[in-house]
C-alpha cells in the first residue's frame, strides 16, 4: 500500500485513478494543479510515495515537479502522464520527464496499463 499523489486539471482523471488504484489499498491526496500539489506536498511532510501527474497543465506543465523535488532534496517517485494538448503532442511532453520520471503513461491507457505503470514506479 502506498500514499499516492494525483495532480491533473481534469476531475475526472484524478477520480478514474482514484477509483483504479483504490482497489489496491493505496491512499490518495488529489491535486488540480501544480500549485496545489505543492501545498499538499508541504502540509503532508512530503510523505507520498509516488506522484502521478499530468505533464500538460492550464497554469504550470507538470515539469516542473522535478526542479521543486530537487531543490527540497526529495526522492519522491514520479509517473508522468499526458494526452498532449494545445498543439504539444504526448510524446513531446513525455520526452521532458523521460530522464528524470520513474514511468511514463501516455493517455488514454488501460486500467492494467496504469496499475503496471505504478507498480513499476513503485519498485
Amino acid at each position: 500500500m502506498a500514499k499516492i499523489l494525483i495532480v491533473d486539471d481534469v476531475k475526472g482523471v484524478r477520480l478514474a485513478i482514484k477509483t483504479v488504484l483504490s482497489m489496491d489499498g493505496h491512499e490518495f491526496g488529489e491535486a488540480s494543479s501544480l500549485d496545489e500539489a505543492i501545498q499538499l506536498l508541504e502540509d503532508n511532510n512530503f510523505s507520498y510515495d509516488l506522484i502521478i501527474t499530468d505533464m500538460i497543465m492550464p497554469e504550470k506543465d507538470g515539469a516542473q515537479i522535478f526542479p521543486y523535488l530537487e531543490e527540497k532534496n526529495k526522492s519522491i517517485a514520479v509517473l508522468a502522464m499526458s494526452g498532449g494538448a494545445g498543439g504539444v503532442s504526448a510524446e513531446m511532453a513525455l520526452e521532458i520527464a523521460k530522464n528524470k520520471a520513474k514511468k511514463l503513461l501516455m493517455k488514454p491507457f488501460t486500467t492494467a496499463e496504469l496499475k503496471e505503470s505504478v507498480s513499476v514506479a513503485l519498485s
